[in-house]
């Protein structure tokens, strides 16, 4: 979807050919070996939501963009400096444009995803955080400027996308650089193990490859 996204943007490739070239990148994808099937578990599901998606987006959300600043924009930099360590920054923004500002594009059917959990997204999201220190770094906004940052949660089945903004300011930066400082000093003690936690969503043997070595192993569900 990414893939389709991307070409309409800075290829101007019409939609038919973008969602073509989506399913391509996809099935690429999909060849490698370490590829693994996670919520969904067909191809025919999978292009379907590729398809469904990209239109949520070329209809609803394409329409409203303006001169492109970023798209799919790789980044690295260096984010905390000091005498005991550095602390770099890398990842891929979607989108940011001098309208939005930075979005970001889901996908899923669920219509309530950001109405019922998105002011967890709010509050505790680290994705916006670097997102906006990396257009910091870029120079798109300076420290004391708001960073506009929107989750776009695209439609699988094609119909009006769910929009979440995560905004973000230099006090949001100052504590991320808190927070990794005291991950780096966990990992530079050289404790034997990350400390166990299961409060999420994402411990399960859907997301966790090591799932069946920790909980797993204890129980099934």
């Amino acid at each position: 979807m990414h893939a389709a996204i991307e070409a309409v943007i800075m290829r101007c490739v019409e939609p038919d050919a973008a969602v073509a070239l989506g399913v391509q990148t996809f099935r690429t994808l999909a060849a490698d070996p370490d590829f693994r099937w996670v919520k969904v578990k067909r191809e025919e599901t999978a292009l379907a939501h590729i398809e469904g998606g990209f239109y949520s987006w070329y209809d609803y959300v394409y329409p409203t963009l303006v001169s492109t600043t970023w798209c799919e924009e790789e980044f690295k930099f260096l984010f905390h400096d000091t005498p005991e360590r550095e602390i770099w920054l890398s990842g891929t923004a979607d989108y940011a444009d001098d309208r939005h500002g930075i979005m970001d594009w889901k996908l899923s059917g669920n219509k309530d995803k950001y109405a019922k959990e998105g002011w967890k997204l709010r509050r505790w999201g680290v994705q916006p955080t670097v997102y906006a220190a990396a257009a910091f770094e870029a120079g798109l906004y300076v420290p004391g400027e708001e960073v506009p940052f929107t989750f776009v949660n695209l439609d699988f089945k094609g119909t009006k996308p769910q929009l979440l903004p995560a905004n973000r300011t230099i006090q949001h930066m100052s504590f991320l650089k808190e927070q990794l400082t005291s991950i780096a000093e966990f990992i530079e003690a050289g404790l034997p193990h990350w400390p166990l936690r299961d409060q999420h969503a994402l411990c399960s043997p859907d997301w966790c490859l090591k799932w069946n070595q920790c909980k797993g192993k204890h129980f099934q569900t």
